[in-house]
């Protein structure tokens, strides 16, 4: 299950309800929250026959080069109809993933 169809799943069971002081709270169960963490801990891969990305953004495309699998950084270009990666190359992958987020001693 993807990340976004986790967040559905989580959202459409909220349950919101007055808490003892009279303002509206939001309930989620321990099962829902458990799906959307583990949603977040490990980002799928996405078929480009499925889902596109958003154009102009980089993310991580996989691909098959004589039966094995390589990997690079690309941005889907505006046209829709290919990739332009971070070495000038042009690609036609199979899945694509958002880039992961930088190491956090990086952001200090």
């Amino acid at each position: 299950m993807g990340l976004r169809q986790a967040a559905q799943v989580v959202v459409s069971s909220a349950v919101s309800f007055r808490n003892e002081m009279g303002s509206w709270t939001t309930e989620i169960k321990h099962q829902e929250l458990e799906l959307l963490r583990a949603a977040l801990a490990e980002p799928e891969w996405i078929l480009c026959s499925e889902r596109l990305p958003e154009m102009q953004e980089l993310y991580l495309i996989a691909y098959k080069h004589y039966g094995d699998w390589r990997y690079a950084i690309a941005c889907y270009l505006i046209d829709g109809t290919r990739w332009e990666g971070d070495d000038g190359f042009t690609y036609w992958p199979s899945h694509w993933r958002p880039m992961p987020d930088p190491p956090r001693d990086a952001l200090k």
